[in-house]
């Protein structure tokens, strides 16, 4: 009576064993998603290095808006949706001529201006059409003044830490990572340091996504720290279908890095700005789109370069009915410069993930333990009967 008890109770574990759905571990979602970022990264490399322009825009009257060549507009969109991708959102955005041009105009007026501005005065003997296309492209975009590449630009939008303004709102990083983003242009006019460049941002045209609970940057199982400047702003957009809007004397943030188990708090004390000292904001203004209105930001002092697991703890948060509720992840970075696996051949869009791995989470397998307990009960059985 033991021996026929004992096999059918190790019959029974052994079947559910089998099938259970066993978690992966958190190496294995690092590793994972490490060699995912590596693949992208190499795709996402700028390769361009010819002319800036296939026709150079006039700055002045006659104004024109030029061509911008093809290679030096795909790099700047690889590295836009390399971006999305780190934050695990859909990276498949696509230029779009229209926004191109209305970007084109844009640029053109700010190079005419001469300042970078949202909302450039008409010069004088600027067209109405022309200045009213470019007027509406400097208000529904990113902006900047450099001698650099757009793929260098899309950097320090995400960077965003240039001055008071952006480090409190983190607007231009929040807008590239609209959710709903589908559709993009960009515009690029005048030469060295007096190169003005446009980033149509606005779009909202993506259907059928359903927009995550909360979108963090960094964020995901694994980071490359080249990524994350040490003076940057950590920010966490949230989701208004899911949670309430919060408030700067409510939200609290705990940062800890794992390998030394220092710890730094974010409260509303930390609220005053610094160029490098330890800060803390919450903003609702709705930059990045009003299905993801609210962000935490905030910025450790001290940080030379990031290695290593940093936990993320935030408290003071309500879900939609109102009640508390913490958010809590962990971000593991490591230096993409010097991997040394040999990455699988890059594809222009690889698999879109939640950053858990390629498929976004653990899965249903023969467990070991299934197969080991299954002989065992098979051990115990007596003249090929239970």
């Amino acid at each position: 009576m033991l021996r026929k008890t004992v096999c059918a109770f190790l019959f029974v574990v052994a079947i559910f064993s089998t099938f259970v759905v066993v978690p992966e571990t958190a190496a294995a979602d690092f590793e994972s998603r490490k060699q995912e970022i590596i693949a992208r990264y190499e795709y996402a490399k700028p390769t361009y290095s010819g002319s800036v322009y296939d026709q150079q825009p006039s700055v002045k009257y006659p104004y024109s808006i030029g061509k911008v060549a093809d290679g030096y507009l795909n790099d700047g969109l690889k590295m836009f949706n390399f971006v999305r991708f780190l934050a695990g959102l859909p990276s498949d955005v696509a230029i779009s001529n229209e926004l191109t041009d209305q970007a084109q105009h844009g640029a053109v007026l700010l190079a005419a201006s001469g300042t970078l501005t949202h909302w450039p005065k008409k010069p004088s003997d600027m067209p109405t059409d022309f200045f009213d296309i470019g007027y509406s492209s400097t208000t529904s975009s990113n902006l900047a003044q450099a001698n650099d590449t757009i793929a260098e630009v899309v950097y320090g939008w995400m960077k965003d830490n240039h001055d008071q303004l952006n480090l409190t709102t983190t607007g231009h990083r929040r807008w590239l990572l609209s959710p709903l983003l589908l559709k993009t242009g960009f515009g690029v006019a005048g030469d060295g340091y007096a190169r003005y460049f446009a980033g149509q941002v606005f779009d909202s045209s993506r259907s059928g996504y359903e927009v995550p609970d909360h979108i963090s940057w960094p964020g995901g199982a694994a980071f490359p720290n080249s990524f994350m400047d040490p003076k940057s702003q950590w920010s966490i957009q949230l989701n208004a279908a899911k949670y309430q809007q919060p408030g700067l004397n409510d939200v609290t943030v705990k940062l800890t890095c794992v390998s030394d188990n220092k710890t730094w708090d974010f409260s509303a004390q930390y609220n005053t700005y610094s160029e490098s000292n330890r800060f803390f904001n919450v903003d609702n203004q709705g930059y990045g789109g009003w299905e993801v209105p609210y962000c935490v930001i905030f910025r450790p002092e001290g940080i030379t370069k990031y290695s290593g697991e940093y936990k993320v703890s935030v408290s003071g948060l309500k879900l939609i009915d109102g009640s508390p509720t913490t958010l809590d992840y962990t971000v593991e970075f490591f230096d993409i410069n010097i991997v040394t696996p040999t990455p699988p051949t890059p594809q222009p869009e690889p698999p879109i993930t939640d950053g858990r791995g390629k498929d976004g989470g653990g899965g249903c397998s023969v467990t070991g333990l299934g197969l080991f307990v299954f002989a065992l009960a098979m051990a115990f059985r007596k003249d090929g009967r239970w």
